[in-house]
């Protein structure tokens, strides 16, 4: 019984190697494409079918890579939270913040810092064909809570706000505000112009101060219910007016960043306490 398997074994092993020799897969591979040729729809078709399962692989692992396996552009990204208001009895979980809650959060103890973001649309006009571009408006602190890196100039600084905090006599002209741009949309619409730090441009027809310059590969990945994109290009800094308008004036997305040490089990714990102050008040 032993010699016949090895016998068996020896013949299966010598037939590929007679089989699969360099003459038969040139010929397996001129009549594959005789084949092809005599049905080119169904060689079209196939071509198709198998450019959109490669593009669709390909986009599908461009977007589990940015978002799951990329490492954050932010230095220690543990630390950073967002902070949600809830409105329980509308089963409503992600809640935007007024200008008076954002007050409130920077007065608590969890946080080594809190900043804020609204994103809105402009119409930009110079420099180039007209154009919708995705903005931020957030306060002085926003990129420093981040720790985004920058390619030129600088992040906002308080003193960016201040010409902010009074407004202009009547007929007066506005003051003028500080913006930092994303790497896009200095090279489309100023051709990578590092004159562009440090110098008044026109945007939405109002002057304004260009601050600094993200990386080209910065990525704003707040969590999909801050409905702030990836493709923000423009970032105003703009004061909150914590004391100036009433509570139900919500609309800002708040970021934190924990103090070391902090747990985010920690500061839900006293973001609880707070509240149940709130409505004993």
């Amino acid at each position: 019984m032993r010699p016949m398997m090895m016998r068996l074994i020896r013949t299966w092993w010598r037939k590929p190697q007679a089989h699969f020799g360099s003459h038969d897969v040139l010929q397996d591979t001129r009549h594959a494409l005789r084949l092809q040729a005599k049905r080119p729809l169904f060689t079209a078709a196939a071509i198709l079918t198998l450019a959109l399962a490669i593009g669709a692989s390909t986009s599908m692992f461009s977007v589990v890579r940015s978002v799951l396996l990329a490492p954050l552009s932010y230095q220690n990204p543990d630390a950073l939270v967002m902070i949600w208001g809830e409105l329980r009895a509308r089963g409503v979980m992600n809640w935007t913040a007024s200008p008076p809650e954002y007050g409130d959060y920077q007065g608590l103890g969890s946080y080594q810092e809190v900043a804020s973001i609204v994103p809105m649309r402009l119409a930009l006009t110079s420099g180039g064909e007209a154009e919708q571009v995705q903005v931020g408006s957030v306060s002085h602190n926003f990129f420093k809570v981040l720790s985004s890196p920058f390619f030129l100039g600088r992040p906002f600084v308080e003193e960016d706000i201040e010409p902010l905090l009074n407004p202009p006599e009547a007929g007066g002209a506005p003051p003028e505000m500080s913006v930092v741009l994303g790497y896009g949309l200095w090279q489309r619409r100023w051709g990578g112009d590092s004159g562009v730090v440090g110098r008044s441009v026109d945007i939405a027809g109002r002057p304004m101060t260009g601050v600094g310059i993200l990386p080209p590969d910065y990525s704003r990945l707040l969590p999909a219910a801050a409905g702030v994109g990836r493709d923000v290009e423009l970032f105003v800094a703009a004061p909150v007016p914590v004391t100036r308008v009433p509570r139900r004036n919500v609309g800002y997305r708040i970021v934190a960043r924990l103090k070391p040490g902090v747990t985010p089990l920690q500061a839900q714990g006293e973001m609880d306490a707070h509240w149940t102050r709130m409505r004993q008040d």
